[in-house]
């Protein structure tokens, strides 16, 4: 997840010379504070994921899915229907942006109810196993939908004739 969403976030700042209209003004705050600031959560859930898989007991990994992860998805899921664009050009890309994140949430949500079940012995093997492959395939539909999303982006930045600035 973490260099496809490094792909996204470099997309993140756009300068135009159109100044002062208010649907590229709604288009650099959306992508520019919204989806900025939705990867890099979306990134420290990715990294509380590699810390779970990395914890010496499953107590340090239970703390982890308990304390962290699992309050992160909460706040991921209020913080994605919160935004809803104004301006209409923007609704596919919006669309498809947040379709992206329910997607990598629902994953991350797979990955936690099997890695529970693995902890507290309440699945088989063979059922976390599912899980985690479950997982797999919503976080390679998050990846096509974000790719959809990116196409849409680059056509949105052409039409506003904005300049892509790499970080």
């Amino acid at each position: 997840m973490k260099k496809f969403l490094l792909f996204i976030s470099l997309l993140l700042l756009f300068i135009t010379a159109a100044c002062g209209n208010s649907d590229v003004d709604e288009f650099l705050a959306y992508q520019n504070e919204y989806v900025s600031a939705f990867v890099d959560q979306l990134d420290e859930a990715d990294e509380m994921v590699v810390r779970i898989w990395d914890a010496e007991t499953n107590e340090e990994m239970k703390l982890i899915i308990d304390d962290e992860l699992g309050p992160l998805i909460s706040k991921l899921k209020d913080d994605m229907v919160e935004k809803k664009p104004k301006n209409s050009d923007m609704e596919n890309y919006h669309k498809l942006t947040l379709d992206s994140f329910k997607a990598y949430i629902e994953s991350l949500e797979l990955d936690v109810e099997a890695l529970n079940g693995f902890l507290d012995n309440s699945m088989t093997t063979e059922e976390s196993d599912q899980l985690f492959s479950d997982s797999l395939d919503k976080y390679n539909e998050g990846n096509e939908l974000m790719g959809e999303s990116g196409k849409e982006l680059d056509h949105l930045a052409d039409k506003y004739d904005l300049i892509e600035v790499d970080e």
